[in-house]
């Protein structure tokens, strides 16, 4: 699983909205998602770098 920026809609993604932003979801992944018990993605800086990170509760 990963993270990329799109600027265009992929026939079948799933569109969700979260305070305003629109995350798209690959149709290949989004089985994936039920199946973590808690994903949340956060966008963070620290003196060596920004970006986001991807965290669930489940196992790999």
């Amino acid at each position: 699983m990963g993270l990329a920026l799109d600027e265009l809609e992929g026939s079948g993604d799933q569109i969700f909205d979260s305070k305003g932003l629109k995350i798209l979801v690959d149709k290949r992944v989004i089985g994936y998602l039920d199946t973590i018990p808690a994903l949340t993605v956060n966008f963070l800086e620290t003196q060596y770098g920004s970006g986001f990170v991807i965290e669930g509760t489940g196992s790999c």
